[in-house]
C-alpha cells in the first residue's frame, strides 16, 4: 500500500505565489510524499518559482524519473513565456540522463524561444552522459546548432562540445571553425574548449589566427592569447 500524499489544502497553497515557498518545505520535510508524478500543483508551483527557494529544494528531492518528463511536457504546452522559461530552467537543476535526447529534440526547434532552448542544452550538458560515449547521442545535434542563426545557441553548443569527451579530432574541427564566428562570445567560448582538446597551433589556419589576435574584443584577444600560450598547444 503506498504512502498517503500530501494534504489537499498543503497542494492548492503551491498554487498561491505568497504561500507556495511554505508549502514546499512543508513538502520537502515528508519524504514519504516525494513520489510518483509530481502533482500538477507542484508544476504550477515549479513555473512561477525564484531561484534558490523552497520549491526549487522540492524539484531537486523529487524522483528525477517522474518529474524531467512532467516538465518537458509542462513546457510543451505552456503558453506563457515566462513560466516556460522556468519550467526549462529547472529541468536544468535536476539533470536526467535518460532525458537527453529528448532535450536535444526540443532544442532543436527553431521556433522555440531561445532561452530555452539554452537551458534545455545546459541541461544536457549537466546529465552526466560523459559514461556514455556522448558525442554518439550529442555530436549530430550540435553539428547543426553550431549554424544556428543564433549567436547564444552557437555558443551554447560550442560550450556542450567542450564538456564532452572523446572523438578529439572531429570536436577540434568544430571548435576550430567556431573562432570564425562573427560573435566575440561564441569565439571565446570555443577558444576556452579548445584548451582540453589537444589543439595543436598547425590546426589554426594562419589568416584566422593573426585576425583573432588582432581581433576588437579584448575577451577574443585574452582567450586567443592564453590558447596559443597553453601548454597542449604545440606546432
Amino acid at each position: 500500500m503506498s504512502e498517503p500524499g500530501p494534504p489537499a489544502q498543503l497542494l492548492r497553497q503551491l498554487t498561491d505565489p505568497y504561500a507556495a515557498e511554505a508549502a514546499a518545505a512543508a513538502m520537502v520535510a515528508q519524504a514519504a510524499w516525494l513520489q510518483g508524478p509530481p502533482p500538477p500543483e507542484m508544476i504550477v508551483a515549479l513555473g512561477n518559482c525564484v531561484p534558490d527557494g523552497a520549491i526549487v529544494d522540492l524539484a531537486r528531492a523529487w524522483p528525477r524519473s517522474a518529474l524531467v518528463p512532467a516538465l518537458v511536457h509542462a513546457v510543451d504546452i505552456e503558453d506563457d513565456l515566462e513560466r516556460r522559461r522556468s519550467l526549462a530552467w529547472i529541468i536544468k537543476q535536476v539533470p536526467l540522463e535518460g532525458a537527453v535526447a529528448t532535450l536535444l529534440s526540443r532544442a532543436s526547434r527553431s521556433n522555440e524561444d531561445r532561452i530555452v532552448r539554452r537551458y534545455l542544452l545546459e541541461a544536457v550538458q549537466r546529465c552526466g552522459i560523459v559514461a556514455n560515449d556522448p558525442w554518439i547521442l550529442v555530436g549530430p545535434t550540435v553539428r547543426v546548432l553550431v549554424e544556428d542563426p543564433d549567436p547564444l545557441i552557437r555558443e551554447t553548443a560550442i560550450a556542450l562540445i567542450g564538456s564532452c569527451e572523446g572523438y578529439d579530432a572531429e570536436r577540434r574541427a568544430l571548435l576550430v571553425a567556431a573562432l570564425a564566428d562573427p560573435d566575440a562570445t561564441v569565439i571565446t567560448v570555443a577558444a576556452l574548449a579548445l584548451r582540453g582538446t589537444g589543439v595543436r597551433e598547425a590546426e589554426i589556419p594562419a589568416e584566422l589566427a593573426r585576425n583573432l589576435l588582432e581581433h576588437p574584443d579584448l575577451r577574443v584577444r585574452w582567450s586567443v592569447g592564453d590558447l596559443f600560450e597553453h601548454p597542449d598547444m604545440s606546432p
